[in-house]
């Protein structure tokens, strides 16, 4: 068999992106209706429920188990490790087909899985600290867009969307993106950082075309009111014609 060449190298490499962006989009397809059931089925804790030591709805073990945490894995002695092995062997044994590896919840050591059972439900927030959050996401989400990297991305749909990022931020094969055409999220086969000038001149470009039509639109409305103003005022005018001279009192 003779060397592949670079043509044929490029279809494959994007043959194997393209399978790995349609796994990733399935899982986050099957972990939107596994939540749509968990909603639909009243599986979800309650945080009071939580409290009061409710077992997971998904596999009926109790998540506030009163065992405590295991220490992190560098700190852990022998006999934790052990245990912990044997923890996550019985774990599996329960869920063979999940391909999902166990949690457990805050001050506990019973695992669960991500796929069967719905997470811990949130602790509730202060308002002050529902304020706090609001803020420091409101100021975090506030980009100078010219800070952030521009990037076309293609799909598996074979859409292509733009999207913007941190710098520090690059998609992959395992990314998920909406997309604007399908409204479905579907998986990343292709990136390409689009260069910062061409970024910003699209950008600008978007901008000012979004305004055109805004100001197109301004203009069309106050044409047509101008429009029935003109016929109202030829209207006016016909009925004063026609209506004439004053007449005469012939009583006089």
């Amino acid at each position: 068999m003779g060397k592949l060449t670079e043509e044929e190298k490029a279809s494959r490499a994007l043959a194997r992106r393209r399978k790995e962006a349609l796994y990733f989009e399935d899982l986050r397809r099957q972990d939107q209706q596994k939540r749509r059931g968990w909603e639909e089925n009243g599986t979800f804790l309650s945080w009071e429920e939580y409290e009061a030591g409710k077992p997971c709805r998904g596999c009926g073990l109790p998540l506030k188990d009163g065992l405590g945490e295991l220490p992190f894995p560098a700190y852990r002695t022998e006999e934790q490790h052990a245990e912990f092995a044997a923890a996550e062997a019985e774990f599996q044994s329960r869920h063979p087909d999940c391909e999902s590896r166990g949690w457990d919840a805050p001050g506990a050591r019973t695992l669960h899985c991500h796929k069967c059972g719905p997470p811990v439900p949130m602790s509730p927030l202060s308002p002050e600290t529902r304020q706090r959050v609001v803020e420091i996401l409101s100021t975090a989400l506030k980009r100078d867009p010219s800070e952030l990297d521009s990037w076309e991305l293609t799909l598996t749909c074979d859409h292509t969307i733009e999207r913007s990022a941190d710098p520090s931020y690059s998609f992959s094969s395992c990314s998920v993106e909406p997309c604007d055409e399908c409204q479905e999220y579907r998986g990343v086969v292709t990136a390409i950082r689009l260069p910062p000038d061409s970024a910003r001149h699209r950008r600008e470009t978007q901008r000012l075309t979004s305004e055109i039509e805004i100001a197109r639109a301004d203009l069309e409305r106050v044409q047509k009111r101008a429009a029935a103003a003109g016929r109202k005022l030829a209207r006016l005018e016909n009925e004063l014609l026609e209506l004439g001279p004053e007449p005469c009192d012939s009583s006089r």
